[in-house]
């Protein structure tokens, strides 16, 4: 099952982020660039907080693995879904194709599938991630 999920999640952010056309710059459009690119610098931001010792594009904690709780990690337990999220709904600001926008909802059910899947086994694995799930966000900072 992991192993679809992955394997939708990248097949919809390619879909999402294929470029279709390109269309005229506009206010919408610079929107969109900056949401997409404020995706990009989470995902770098959140990378270099986890560092390759934990980090796996499955739901399942990495063996030998430890649970991240600063940095970025401090403010949203899932700030990698954070940024793809970030970047999907930017490309499809950008090329307003409705084809996208239900693309990019899919890809948010498949995160929230994740993160179910997920969360069960870190609360397995982390005595500690049950008060961390308590006080931290999972993906809006403060929000949700």
């Amino acid at each position: 099952m992991s192993r679809l999920l992955v394997f939708l999640q990248f097949l919809f952010i390619l879909l999402i982020g294929y470029p279709s056309f390109l269309p005229n710059i506009s206010y919408l459009s610079i929107l969109s660039i900056g949401l997409f690119l404020s995706g990009i610098v989470i995902f770098f931001i959140a990378l270099i907080t986890m560092r390759r010792h934990t980090f796996t594009v499955f739901p399942e904690p990495k063996a030998g693995g430890r649970l991240i709780t600063s940095g970025i990690y401090g403010y949203v337990r899932h700030p990698m879904y954070l940024a793809v999220t970030l970047c999907a709904l930017g490309a499809s600001l950008f090329f307003g194709l409705w084809w996208k926008w239900i693309l990019t909802g899919l890809l948010l059910f498949l995160f929230w599938l994740k993160i179910c899947r997920e969360e069960k086994m870190l609360l397995t694995c982390y005595s500690q991630y049950a008060l961390y799930k308590r006080t931290t966000k999972a993906i809006i900072p403060f929000i949700l």
